[in-house]
C-alpha cells in the first residue's frame, strides 16, 4: 500500500511540474537552494546524491531557464541562489 501511495504521489508531482518544464530532481534542487542560499554545487550534489558529472547539466538547465544564479564565494567556489523567477 505504501509503494502504491508513493507512486501515486510521485506521478501527481510529475504532472504538476511538467507544465513548468521541471522534473522532480529540478524541483528538489530548487527547494534545497532556497533553504540554503549560497550552497555550493558540490554540497548540493551530496545532499541530492547526484554525481558531479550529472550536476553540471542540471545546474546549467536551471541557470539557462533563469531560475538559478551563481555568485563567487572564493577563488574557486560559487554559491547558488534562486532568482526571483526561481522563487516563484
Amino acid at each position: 500500500a505504501l509503494r502504491r501511495a508513493a507512486h501515486a504521489t510521485m506521478a501527481e508531482l510529475a504532472a504538476r511540474l511538467a507544465p513548468l518544464g521541471l522534473r522532480q530532481v529540478d524541483f528538489s534542487a530548487l527547494m534545497l537552494i532556497e533553504a540554503n542560499p549560497g550552497i555550493t554545487a558540490s554540497a548540493l550534489g551530496r545532499a541530492l546524491e547526484i554525481q558531479r558529472a550529472n550536476m553540471v547539466p542540471l545546474l546549467k538547465k536551471l541557470e539557462d531557464a533563469g531560475l538559478l544564479a551563481r555568485a563567487p564565494i572564493d577563488g574557486k567556489s560559487q554559491g547558488l541562489s534562486l532568482t526571483p523567477e526561481g522563487r516563484a
